[in-house]
């Protein structure tokens, strides 16, 4: 209790003149205390309704109601009023019935002026623990009002992870009334597996005031199923109003579901991904995926090594990877390479590697997110279909012979110009279209699907001839015939197909 803070007694007394000199000695020893006189139960219950009393000092023997039958009626209204029984009877039974009923202090009348002091002294203590005791159940009720509403789990428990209280969202969450819980051990509603994670928890918890812990852990489910939960504690044993650990915890099992899915996604890819701080060192914050089968190191030795992410890059390509980086980057904040690297049993391999900028929510820093995946089969047909294409360069130079390059699924990769001059169209509008779907079978639907059925059978390895009637982009009609090829590489597999043929009129002034 704070020195400014007054106290209003209430001193019931049938003697008028001993209840005046008991208020004007209790004034006289603490300036706080103000008395009011009552010479009757009745009367003093009156004061009561119409006063804010602090504390009651009340006689015993008194006619028609005595102070221990006084109590009783004040504990009616006033459960938690302070009480003190001021008498001049004393006996142990006299005592046993005032602390039976409740009363807050006993204190036998003696002669003298010192008794004063001491009944100052104890009106003090009790108007103080009560306006202590009334403080924290104001705060439990605001904290209460808080917590009844909030989506997570809150419970304050003691140094033996005992609960005292939970709010009510506990039975929204877990399926539990506070009531089933208030009482019981926390470490009884989690799973067993996870117990010594959260015995750790409580344990640096106990370390000192105010210290933060943070664990995830399984909970048992009124249903009888688990639900993974974070939950944060806090040791509050030294605050007066928790007096105790402040636990806040909040179901996480679909974002663990879903974090479990992600990372199974991840760890399927064909490549993997990464992250670092936008630093030349390249430390790597994390490697999920399938690094060890691309590089052949282990997504922790990526980690662990700040500088394996640069030293697996082929010599003669770091430069240029790095160029491409920050021009990628100060460009439109990513970039995408193609480059060598050197795995960890010294095979080369080509990637493809894909990066952006983003800012870290919390720090504010840019970071580098990236995937890798291993292009090495694709660059070596790419190196495949080159070779053949150099291998065809003079019959691509031919100006009377129609001459094109295709995927084996049909994909215009090259047509030289004189099969371009019969269409009009430029060699970026075809590059990369299916063969069928160019303007040379606009017009006839019949070659279209001669064309489709030619391609087929050359990516499977068959030389496949044929005769089209096509026109050309003034509508003249020419016939056109020649032959689809296979490209094979040395073990025999279609890379690629050659389409060859002329112009059966042999129209001189085309082009």
């Amino acid at each position: 209790m704070s020195p400014g803070d007054t106290i209003t007694v209430l001193h019931v007394d049938d003697e008028p003149d001993f209840a005046d000199l008991v208020g004007t000695f209790l004034e006289r020893e603490d300036d706080r205390i103000t008395v009011r006189t009552a010479t009757s139960p009745a009367a003093g219950l009156t004061e009561i309704r119409e006063h804010d009393i602090d504390c009651v000092v009340s006689d015993y023997d008194m006619p028609e109601t005595n102070g221990i039958e006084f109590l009783g009626t004040v504990r009616d209204s006033h459960p938690d009023l302070p009480f003190i029984l001021y008498t001049g009877k004393g006996s142990e039974e006299v005592a046993s019935d005032a602390i039976s009923a409740g009363v807050t202090d006993y204190l036998q009348k003696e002669g003298g002026t010192e008794q004063y002091a001491i009944l100052a002294n104890r009106i003090e203590n009790a108007v103080t623990q009560f306006r202590a005791e009334q403080e924290i159940e104001r705060t439990h009720e605001y904290y209460h009002t808080i917590f009844e509403h909030t989506s997570d789990i809150v419970m304050i428990t003691d140094e033996a992870a005992r609960i005292d209280y939970v709010a009510p969202s506990i039975e929204r969450i877990l399926g539990y009334a506070p009531d089933d819980i208030v009482g019981t051990e926390a470490f009884e509603l989690i799973h067993a597996d996870d117990i010594d994670v959260a015995e750790e928890a409580l344990t640096d918890l106990m370390e000192g005031a105010g210290e933060i812990a943070a664990v995830e852990f399984r909970a048992a489910h009124a249903d009888g199923s688990w639900r993974w939960v974070e939950a944060r504690g806090r040791n509050l044993l030294d605050d007066p109003v928790i007096n105790g650990i402040l636990v806040n915890a909040r179901d996480i099992t679909e974002i663990r579901s879903s974090k479990h899915e992600l990372e199974s996604i991840v760890d399927n890819l064909p490549g993997y991904v990464y992250r670092h701080r936008y630093e030349k060192e390249w430390p790597l914050e994390f490697v999920k995926g399938s690094a060890e089968a691309v590089t052949g190191y282990t997504a922790t030795e990526l980690e662990d090594d700040v500088t394996l992410a640069e030293e697996i890059i082929h010599p003669d390509d770091r430069e240029e990877v790095w160029r491409g980086v920050q021009d990628g980057l100060e460009e439109n904040d990513r970039f995408d390479l193609t480059y060598r690297i050197i795995t960890k049993g010294g095979e080369l391999r080509w990637i493809r590697d894909q990066g952006q900028l983003i800012e870290d929510p919390t720090s504010g820093e840019e970071l580098l997110d990236g995937f890798i995946v291993d292009v090495t089969d694709q660059q070596e047909h790419e190196r495949e279909r080159t070779r053949h294409r150099r291998r065809y360069e003079s019959i691509f130079d031919d100006p009377n012979i129609f001459v094109g390059l295709l995927e084996t699924d049909g994909t215009v990769l090259d047509i030289n110009e004189t099969a371009m001059a019969y269409v009009d169209a430029s060699l970026d509008d075809v590059t990369g279209s299916q063969f069928v779907e160019t303007p040379w079978f606009d017009q006839s639907s019949t070659a279209r699907e001669k064309a489709a059925e030619k391609v087929n059978r050359a990516a499977d390895g068959e030389y496949a001839e044929f005769e089209f009637e096509l026109n050309d982009s003034d509508g003249e009609p020419y016939v056109v015939g020649g032959v689809f090829r296979p490209v094979q590489d040395t073990d025999d597999n279609v890379v690629s197909i050659i389409v060859s043929g002329r112009d059966t009129d042999a129209a001189s002034d085309r082009g």
